[in-house]
């Protein structure tokens, strides 16, 4: 601030002199000091408009964060509720080949299926257990990232 205000300063003093110890001769004396830069060479100007700018690229590298965070944490949400979604079809699809594999080991049992047919449905009810597992594990990846970006810690809701 100094740059833009002028300096002021003040001072005053007293004093006494002698020959001999407990002096007699008094003085006192006041001061004033006025000071302006006036000829700067611009410098003033120049770090006020590098504030200025300064200024203006820190706003924008806020608003940048900003809509940075806010896009981190909607991605976030949309895979939590795409992989909660994925649970629930993973689910009713196990359902399914889990009601197929009972009907094909039936008719498998009674002659009335191949072991290649009976071999084809029960792979594709271990792949709809698996499917079933690693849709569950990506919701729980997914709702850890959530919270994550949130800022929010284990334990607290």
């Amino acid at each position: 601030m100094g740059d833009f205000y002028p300096d002021l300063s003040l001072s005053a003093g007293d004093s006494k002199s002698g020959s001999r110890w407990a002096p007699q001769n008094g003085g006192w004396n006041v001061g004033i000091h006025l000071t302006y830069p006036l000829f700067n060479g611009g410098k003033r100007d120049y770090n006020l408009k590098t504030s200025a700018s300064n200024q203006i690229i820190a706003e924008e590298a806020l608003r940048q964060t900003k809509y940075e965070l806010f896009s981190n944490y909607k991605t976030a949400l949309n895979s939590f509720y795409d992989a909660y979604e994925n649970i629930k079809v993973s689910e009713k699809y196990l359902e399914a080949s889990q009601e197929q594999s009972r009907v094909t080991t039936a008719k498998y049992i009674n002659g009335l299926a191949t072991y290649q047919e009976w071999y084809a449905v029960e792979n594709d009810f271990i792949n709809a257990k698996k499917t079933l597992l690693n849709a569950r594990k990506s919701s729980v990846i997914a709702e850890a990232t959530l919270k994550n970006i949130a800022g929010l810690i284990e334990g607290q809701q």
